[in-house]
């Protein structure tokens, strides 16, 4: 496949050229956006997935032992005691499984949720001579705060960098820092975009080792064997950083 057009002997190809759109559009992205601003977007992901997983559990343990946290256990346990009478006396075993099952299958309840609650009656621990209710109204409102912990971190963080994503925006209007800002942006965009494109390179090479008629035409379109032409998608090719992080965990 002949380039696109050439400059000496630096060549673009297809695939050069939409590496090289790519590299542009996050360049002048980054440079739009700022520096400050693209960190603070990219990092939100990684900060709320990290904040649910960390915090999420500790939060529902403190808002399960408040009052109407405690209130909506007895008051589910209450009304799980009255579907049977096994249901409102003490857990003493996996061994009343069978009988629990029958009993919620006796009152319609689907499959669906026979098969989960199942399981966590088989997991209770009844240490504290609680009622069969009384436990899973515990067991469930435990996945039930973690759900609402989940929640609260997540529209605290996404509070918080409202207003951090406000200042950061404000940065780029700095006479000082603007300018900076905006060609560390630059910077940034671009390199991001290029670690992705080095990502896709690498993915694409795997799939041609297991297809020669694809690895040809790869090679062919950008140029790999020919030493004394110089193409971007040759580049990343031969420099794969994806490719050298990977080797070296291996």
């Amino acid at each position: 496949m002949e380039a696109i057009f050439t400059i000496g002997n630096f060549y673009i190809d297809i695939i050069s050229l939409i590496a090289l759109i790519i590299l542009l559009i996050g360049a002048i992205k980054g440079a739009f956006k700022g520096f400050a601003l693209s960190i603070v977007e990219m990092s939100k992901i990684v900060v709320i997935y990290l904040g649910i997983k960390f915090l999420s559990e500790p939060l529902s343990k403190v808002l399960i032992e408040t009052e109407w946290g405690i209130n909506w256990i007895n008051k589910l346990g209450s009304q799980i005691e009255g579907m049977g009478s096994i249901f409102a006396e003490p857990f003493t075993g996996g061994e009343q499984l069978p009988q629990i099952i029958e009993l919620l299958k006796s009152l319609n309840i689907p499959n669906i949720i026979i098969d989960p609650l199942s399981e966590l009656i088989v997991s209770l621990n009844n240490s504290g001579g609680l009622s069969l209710g009384m436990q899973i109204s515990q067991g469930i409102f435990q996945y039930v705060f973690i759900a609402i912990s989940a929640g609260i971190v997540l529209v605290v963080i996404s509070i918080i960098y409202f207003f951090v994503l406000r200042f950061a925006k404000k940065i780029n209007k700095n006479k000082v820092l603007g300018g900076i800002n905006r060609l560390l942006g630059f910077v940034f965009g671009l390199a991001i975009n290029y670690f992705t494109i080095d990502i896709i390179i690498y993915l694409i090479s795997l799939v041609a080792l297991g297809s020669p008629d694809l690895s040809q035409k790869i090679a062919t379109t950008i140029y790999l064997n020919n030493e004394e032409i110089f193409t971007i998608a040759k580049f990343i090719y031969n420099n794969n950083i994806t490719k050298l992080i990977i080797d070296s965990l291996l």
